[in-house]
């Protein structure tokens, strides 16, 4: 395996261990949740900022438009969804989350936020740089790979993945990390204790 492939395993299982690390934090939050996995994934998928069409969330999760209607029609009893006309066609119909709904996404993702501020403020000035910078650089590759002409775009319909990262706001040009400060080493220094 070269130093490449390498590296990106590494990240890989780093990544894997946090977010495990962090969802076991957010347990107690996620425990007072009264939905089934088809509602919870419903509500995020919707949980953007341009509502979606229903055809759109039922491709997303592998579903029949019908099964969809069902678990909508749930979300939209509990006062969760709401079920907007698609200006551009009549026949759409489009899901968005209710302020209820949206409160709901935002007590659940600001759980893990709060912990993970918690690792954060342990961190000295030094390490919350490269933390920064590490996440811009993964935030602006993201972004760049729905870019037209791009190496990897990703498909039309979005899928519910593991975790998500925002970077910091600080722009942050290709190559600026210090080549040095990989995961390996970040990695290696959390392994020594702290005053």
């Amino acid at each position: 395996m070269d130093e490449r492939e390498r590296l990106i395993a590494h990240i890989l299982e780093i990544d894997k261990r946090l977010y495990q690390y962090l969802q076991r934090q957010q347990i107690p939050h996620w425990a007072e949740v009264d939905l089934t996995m088809p509602q919870l994934k419903v509500l995020f998928l919707v949980g953007g900022a341009q509502a979606m069409p229903n055809s759109r969330v039922a491709r997303a999760l592998g579903m029949t438009l019908s099964t969809t209607t069902g678990v909508v029609d749930r979300l939209v009893a509990q006062g969760l969804v709401q079920r907007l006309e698609d200006p551009a066609d009549r026949r759409a119909i489009l899901l968005k989350t209710t302020p209820k709904g949206r409160a709901m996404l935002d007590r659940l993702l600001s759980s893990g936020l709060a912990y993970f501020r918690q690792i954060l403020e342990r961190m000295d000035l030094n390490e919350l740089q490269t933390v920064a910078r590490a996440l811009d650089l993964l935030h602006h590759t993201a972004m760049s790979m729905a870019e037209p002409g791009s190496r990897s775009e990703p498909a039309d319909t979005p899928t519910l993945t593991s975790n998500s990262t925002a970077g910091s706001g600080t722009k942050v040009e290709r190559g600026s990390l210090d080549p040095q400060a990989t995961a390996l080493d970040l990695d290696r220094s959390s392994q020594e204790t702290r005053p």
